[in-house]
Formats: C-alpha cells, structure tokens, sequence
C-alpha cells in the first residue's frame, strides 16, 4: 500500500502539480484526522476540509513564498482537457486575496489561518470563501489520480461527495509518515523549480520542506564578509545604532540577528541582519518577531539603501547586494517574509 501511494508521487506527471499536492493534501489530513492511530474502518474526509488544506497550500506557496504554479499556455475550445485546473485553483487564491485586500486596505500578505479569522467578521467575504470551497473542491475532483480511483487502491468518493479513503490505505500513511508527505512536497518543490525562477526559491529544494516543519535542522552557513562589511559600514556612518528588540542604544557587544529566523527562510540577505544586543540576539532563538521590531528594520534599510546608493560601490558582491536590498524594498519582502509570523 506504501508503494501505491509512493507511486502517485513518482508517476505523477512532471508538467503538472496537482498530482504532487494531492497526495500531500490527502496524507496530511489522514495523519491530523487519526492522530496517527491505526485504522480499522475506512477514514472519512470532509469536503470543505479538503478544500481548505488545499487552498492552504497554494496560498502558502503563493503568497507567502511568491511561487508560481503553472500557467496555462493551451486551452482548446470547447475542450478544458488540456486547460490546466491547478492555475484555476491558484485564480480562487489570488481573487480571495484581492477582495481580502480591498476591504482592508492593507497590502501585508497574511497567513491564511489569520485569513480566516478575519474573513468570519466580514459578511461578503465570508460568502465568497464559502463559494471558493466549493470552486476548489470541484476543481480538485477534476482531477484525482484516476487509475488508483477507479481501482478503489486509494480513495473513492461517496454519495455525499466526501472522499473515503480505504484502511488500509490510511494505515499505510499513517505507518510511514511523515515519508509520503515530504516525499510528495520534494516532488512539488522539484516541479515548482522548473517553472519558478530560481530566485523565488531559496535556496532550492528544501525551501518549502523548512517552510512546513521548522523542526528539520541543518548546520547554517556563515554570514558572508561584505554582507558584514556593508552592515557594518552603514552603522558606523549613524549616530547610535538601536537594538530592533529591546530598542535601546548598542554600545558594545553587539551581533547580527535575522529578523525573520534563517530557519524560516534560510537567507542570510542584507534587508533581513540587524545589529542587537549579544544577550537579546541569544534569548530570541528561533522566535518570531514583533512588528515593531519588523518597523525598526525597515525603516534601518531604506535609510540604508540611501546611504549604499550614494557610496557608488563598484565591487561586483557589494553592487550585489546593494541590489538584493533595494528589490527588497521595492517588493516589501521583509513585511511579506513576516505574514508566517502573523
């Protein structure tokens, strides 16, 4: 049964993601539905529930990390066989988020849990959420892994739409988990590579993996010696440099911290390493930030990106980064980085 499910990862077709992002639908659902207990009866999964997982997923990738799915490029008239269904899903998101943005006015890119919470205030949106379920999970029943459907391998929905996922199919997830799920996010982050510049994945495959389970640890790399010199020349050019967590004055003993933790998005870029104190760079671990301190940062690098721009560096690493920074603010990144901290 582990094979079966192993196979819908490897023999899912490369051109499309759907294929990767069900079986990591469906295998976390079925390991949060049990809480990982052996089965002795089919497990059923509510509809909305699995629209819900799914919208969560492209809504992380999308908005939070800015990864493209793909974009149909064919659609044959008369004929949505050939019209890619994942870029109907990723539409549903993107028109969430833009009603979401008109009525708030705010243009910060927020976890969809907050989404959530926030969209049960607001009547309309509320109702389009609603029909956005539905949108998604009829797109997603577009588009199952036929072969294992029709021969009840895996899955099969019943009278009421919801979808039954056979026991043994469920203890097989839940004996190998969390194997299925991260084997199929591999694929979908190998799949979203290729159709991605490289850029929006930093830096590579396991981007997304660090992204879903901050507990997978890797030795960090250290922090490069002109990105420090930059830094450090900057601060030396003001007054007094402020610590962005306890906000008062550094006079001795300083570090860099990464705002956003590297665990989150294992960057050492500029816009992201603020000077603070040893001890409050050592007690803030791997926590998130408050949004003052996200304020104080950002201002610290436009006034920075002010002072780079008049120095005219001509050393390629150093032009480097100063433009890292400045597509940095041009693109509010460290706002956008922050939403998995909302």
């Amino acid at each position: 049964m582990k094979r079966h499910w192993l196979s819908a990862i490897y023999d899912a077709n490369p051109q499309a993601s759907y294929k990767f992002a069900t079986v990591y639908v469906l295998s976390s659902l079925i390991s949060s539905s049990t809480k990982n207990i052996e089965q002795n009866k089919p497990v059923i999964l509510d509809q909305k529930d699995i629209a819900k997982e799914y919208l969560q997923l492209f809504w992380d990738t999308y908005l939070i990390h800015d990864i493209e799915h793909f974009i149909p490029t064919r659609i044959r008239v008369g004929d949505e066989s050939n019209k890619r269904k994942q870029s109907e899903i990723m539409q549903l998101v993107n028109n969430l988020w833009d009603d979401y943005s008109s009525h708030t006015k705010s243009n910060d890119k927020i976890r969809f849990e907050k989404f959530l919470r926030e969209i049960n205030k607001i009547s309309p949106l509320q109702i389009k959420l609603e029909k956005t379920l539905k949108k998604v999970y009829s797109n997603m029943r577009k588009m199952p892994l036929f072969y294992m459907k029709m021969e009840g391998i895996l899955y099969d929905f019943d009278s009421s739409g919801d979808l039954v996922i056979n026991k043994e199919a469920a203890n097989a997830v839940i004996l190998t988990y969390p194997l299925i799920k991260y084997t199929s996010m591999i694929e979908l982050t190998k799949y979203l590579e290729r159709v991605n510049q490289s850029k929006n994945i930093k830096p590579g495959i396991m981007s997304i993996l660090f992204y879903i389970s901050s507990n997978l640890k890797t030795r960090r790399p250290g922090i490069p010696l002109v990105c420090r010199e930059l830094i450090e020349d900057f601060h030396s050019s003001e007054f007094e440099i402020i610590c962005s967590s306890c906000h008062e004055p550094i006079y001795s003993n300083s570090a860099l911290d990464h705002t956003i933790p590297w665990i989150k998005i294992r960057s050492h870029d500029i816009w992201n390493l603020h000077p603070t104190h040893s001890s409050c760079n050592g007690s803030k671990n791997d926590n998130p930030p408050h949004d003052e301190q996200i304020r104080i940062v950002q201002s610290r690098n436009e006034r920075m990106l002010e002072y780079f721009l008049a120095q005219n560096y001509e050393v390629d690493e150093q032009k480097k980064y100063v433009n890292i920074l400045q597509s940095s603010i041009e693109s509010n990144e460290l706002w956008n980085k922050y939403v998995r901290m909302c």
